[in-house]
């Protein structure tokens, strides 16, 4: 693990100016994010795959990625394949997130 790393996840747990919003799986997620990250990508990894590695359900990464991106933790590229047939899946994955090196 570098040491940038080493540090971000530092700030993240022991700052104290972090949110009062954040919930343990936002922490987890964004531990998660940046663990993942390389400064040339995003992390394309769905919803339901990043439930399954943080031992919690596809919405409630929903709904702490929602929370993440409000926050400017992380920003988000959504998949846009049109398909009748799965519509509603496709429009709920959330296709790549990157946690933000700067929160605002």
């Amino acid at each position: 693990m570098t040491l940038t790393i080493t540090n971000r996840l530092r700030s993240l747990y022991f700052a104290e100016s972090k949110p009062k919003k954040l919930t343990p799986t936002d922490l987890a997620l964004l531990t998660y994010l940046l663990l993942r990250e390389t400064e040339d990508h995003f992390i394309y990894d769905s919803q339901e795959t990043l439930g399954a590695r943080l031992g919690c359900d596809r919405r409630t990464v929903s709904a702490s990625i929602k929370r993440l991106k409000k926050l400017g933790w992380v920003t988000v590229e959504q998949k846009w394949d049109w398909n009748p047939k799965d519509a509603q899946e496709n429009a709920s994955d959330v296709r790549s997130v990157r946690p933000v090196h700067q929160p605002r």
